[in-house]
């Protein structure tokens, strides 16, 4: 079958080195994979339940959805 091609990434501040870590891994992973790196497709916030729940809501209004989300 077809990849997936509509990847978000969500994580923590991105002010913490494991957020800068995981983002730079996922933005390698896409060049990687041939796909272009969007900073609109990227969520980051505070490590709760809170925001979560803002993040998956946020993707759920949107008209295209998610193929996946790197958390």
């Amino acid at each position: 079958g077809e990849g997936k091609t509509n990847l978000y990434f969500a994580g923590g501040d991105k002010a913490l080195n494991v957020t800068k870590d995981r983002l730079t891994g996922f933005i390698n992973a896409l060049a990687e994979a041939g796909l272009p790196f969007s900073a609109a497709k990227v969520y980051t916030g505070e490590f709760n339940e809170e925001t979560g729940k803002k993040f998956a809501g946020k993707m759920l209004k949107l008209k295209i959805k998610p193929d996946a989300v790197v958390a």
